[in-house]
């Protein structure tokens, strides 16, 4: 497997997120997954629904878990 398709692998499930109208708050509850901010959003955002919340909290957890050592990449 090529370097690029590697990375590619592991990042696009979290790239998908770029896809959805909720990107905004898909991002916040990953930062405070991360401890790095809060999910609240101002208006007129709402916030995710349980399920949405549920499925963002398992790709960044999966991400986590799977992160590939971008130093043999010379990228870290």
């Amino acid at each position: 497997m090529s370097r690029s398709t590697e990375i590619l692998c592991w990042f696009l499930p979290l790239l998908r997120l770029d896809t959805i109208p909720t990107l905004v708050q898909c991002i916040k509850f990953c930062e405070q997954l991360a401890g790095r901010g809060s999910e609240a959003t101002r208006a007129p955002r709402l916030p995710l629904i349980e399920e949405e919340n549920a499925r963002v909290e398992k790709l960044y957890n999966d991400a986590v878990a799977t992160r590939i050592d971008l130093s043999k990449f010379n990228l870290d």
